[in-house]
């Protein structure tokens, strides 16, 4: 089995990477520069933050963190097991069939 990389899937790969990069980056961006910063901040400093949504975003931390982590861990394995299999000795000769 002959497992190569075709260019026309790299470039709409990359493509979809740099776009989902702008808009999580841009809108966000464009969003917060919308109003006067130095309100926001004062406004955020007048508020507080309740013991509650100081757990609930330590808890959001640690779970983001743990999928990353996840995520990167089933990668690996999956890479692994893909070697593996394409390096299998079949019992015959493939290209004798």
């Amino acid at each position: 089995m002959d497992v190569a990389l075709d260019g026309r899937f790299l470039v709409f790969t990359v493509a979809c990477c740099a776009l989902a990069g702008l808009v999580s980056g841009v809108l966000p961006a464009l969003h917060a520069s919308r109003g006067a910063p130095s309100a926001a901040l004062l406004a955020a400093a007048r508020v507080g933050e309740s013991r509650s949504a100081r757990r609930l975003r330590r808890v959001l931390v640690v779970a983001q963190i743990s999928l990353a982590l996840l995520l990167l861990s089933l990668g690996g394995l999956a890479t692994d097991g893909l070697d593996r299999l394409l390096r299998a000795d079949l019992g015959f000769d493939p290209a004798a069939c």
